[in-house]
């Protein structure tokens, strides 16, 4: 992939670094969740899921498995699901790094929905929450929120990232 600027070009490694796709998910996931929280449609508590799934428990907000339920989901955010974008995904899905972000949310989504929704007792793709249809529209809306933001960030980063370290060559150099 090559970005052209002006009068140089810049080779850009195929996929971005460790500190990006962190750097990027803990933005997305910092975004995603409290626009997940605050849906007058459908409410969207992951904290409580991810939490019951793990302690077992039927959790309340601001009970231990609640917060460790909302600790898993920042650390899925943050650098499960970038580490898999960045070093696996990245380089093979299709677009500019926005749609590849996109991309990536809708199949975080599906997978949240056939796998993660059931365990929860939520049903295969939110067929037992109260409003199905808003649960899967407002999962879907924040999980692509998630990806375009992620595919958003992590280019930019990368493209300074290089230039930095370019500025600091000739920095040695001169």
């Amino acid at each position: 992939m090559r970005l052209t600027r002006g009068w140089t070009q810049r080779r850009i490694p195929e996929r971005p670094t460790l500190q990006v796709a962190i750097i990027g998910g803990l933005a997305a996931t910092s975004l995603m969740t409290p626009v997940a929280y605050v849906s007058a449609l459908q409410p969207l508590d992951f904290a409580a899921m991810l939490g019951s799934l793990v302690t077992g428990e039927t959790t309340v907000s601001v009970s231990g498995a609640w917060l460790a339920g909302m600790l898993l989901h920042f650390v899925n955010g943050s650098l499960v699901f970038p580490a898999v974008y960045a070093f696996v995904l990245y380089p093979v899905l299709p677009g500019r790094p926005w749609l590849k972000g996109a991309t990536y949310g809708v199949a975080l989504w599906a997978l949240a929905q056939a796998l993660v929704m059931p365990l929860a007792g939520m049903g295969f793709f939110s067929q037992g929450a109260p409003r199905p249809m808003a649960a899967l529209a407002w999962s879907l809306g924040s999980h692509l929120l998630y990806g375009l933001v992620l595919g958003a960030l992590v280019a930019p980063w990368l493209v300074r990232f290089i230039e930095e370290e370019e500025r600091e060559v000739q920095r040695r150099a001169a």
